[in-house]
């Protein structure tokens, strides 16, 4: 019998067993994540998009990310962590790119995701200063996922709609930081990655 998952027991499947990409889809492929499940994380600011953790531990962290009409991520990697974003309220504009235009994308489903050492500082699977160019782009459309990871390429996200959009995003390992990437100079940034709200609480500003 095919179990369908709200975000509780989306989370107890998630603890469960080792993480391939094919049981984390489908683990997504049976979510039906409401409205209410994301209410006690659903927080939302004027001034850009907002990261609202659900949960972490040692393997993955869970976020909620709210956006008003208009905001978008820069272009950004994720540290050799492997991501899955699920569209609660959507739809979400995601733009892929690469450092070439004949880059191989290189992913296996079946594959136990891993990360590189916890003691490893810094992660890119570019040099610095090296050019991004725009692959692909593709909507993320409400009840419906997405999976990154460096293997793929980077990405930005943005809610093109006239409507608040929420999204839940899972990812292997935790990321404590990540690179962004300019297309117009081909400069990459250092970014350290924090949180607007832990575990439906607000983070103090100070």
């Amino acid at each position: 019998m095919n179990k369908t998952y709200n975000l509780h027991s989306l989370l107890d499947a998630l603890q469960q067993a080792s993480p391939t990409v094919d049981y984390v889809s489908e683990c997504f492929n049976r979510s039906r994540i409401s409205s209410e499940d994301i209410a006690p994380y659903r927080h939302f600011d004027s001034s850009g998009y907002t990261r609202n953790l659900i949960f972490d531990n040692t393997d993955f962290e869970l976020m909620l990310i709210c956006w008003h009409p208009g905001h978008k991520t820069p272009i950004h990697d994720h540290n050799h962590s492997t991501g899955f974003i699920y569209a609660v309220e959507g739809p979400l504009l995601e733009k892929i790119y690469t450092t070439g235009p004949d880059r191989e994308h290189n992913h296996q489903s079946d594959a136990i995701i891993t990360a590189p050492p916890a003691n490893q500082t810094t992660y890119s699977t570019s040099p610095s200063n090296s050019p991004v160019f725009e692959a692909s782009s593709r909507l993320i459309h409400t009840g419906h996922f997405t999976i990154i990871s460096d293997d793929i390429g980077y990405h930005s996200v943005e809610n093109h709609t006239d409507h608040d959009c929420c999204s839940l995003h899972l990812y292997y390992k935790p990321i404590l930081f990540c690179h962004g990437y300019n297309t117009q100079n081909a400069q990459r940034t250092h970014r350290k990655l924090s949180f607007h709200s832990s575990y439906g609480k607000r983070q103090s500003s100070s």
